[in-house]
């Protein structure tokens, strides 16, 4: 016979998101409306800061959720919060949570252009387009 998790409407659930989140993203962040239509109520949405990201975290964990969800989806680096929640809630958590693995934060190839430039590594010119 398998265990099933269940969690109960009255639950106590925390949505974790970087704060000034990316506007093409805008819709993620909007999760705890999603869950209040399931018709889970006990919801607090909690903006995470990457240079405070440690407190805040501990903060969360002090404050005896029943599950965090983290929508977080900042990159190392970006300055928001996201890599940092991710390894957080791997390494020291013991809520129930639901995140994505570290390794889903791949540098993007912005980023490595980025890293290229910085390292005085060459790489053929290119073009971001952001909005058509």
């Amino acid at each position: 016979m398998s265990k099933q998790a269940c969690l109960r409407k009255d639950s106590k659930i925390c949505v974790i998101r970087s704060k000034n989140p990316p506007e093409h993203a805008q819709w993620v962040y909007i999760v705890d409306y999603y869950l209040k239509e399931a018709g889970y109520m006990n919801i607090d949405v909690v903006d995470i800061d990457k240079l405070t990201c440690g407190n805040q975290m501990k903060d969360i964990m002090n404050r005896h959720y029943d599950l965090l969800f983290s929508v977080a989806c900042g990159c190392i680096l970006e300055p928001k919060a996201g890599i940092d929640v991710c390894q957080y809630l791997h390494e020291k958590c013991d809520i129930p949570f639901v995140n994505p693995t570290v390794r889903c934060f791949d540098p993007s190839r912005e980023e490595m252009k980025k890293i290229c430039i910085l390292n005085n590594i060459p790489t053929p010119k290119h073009a971001f387009v952001y909005d058509l």
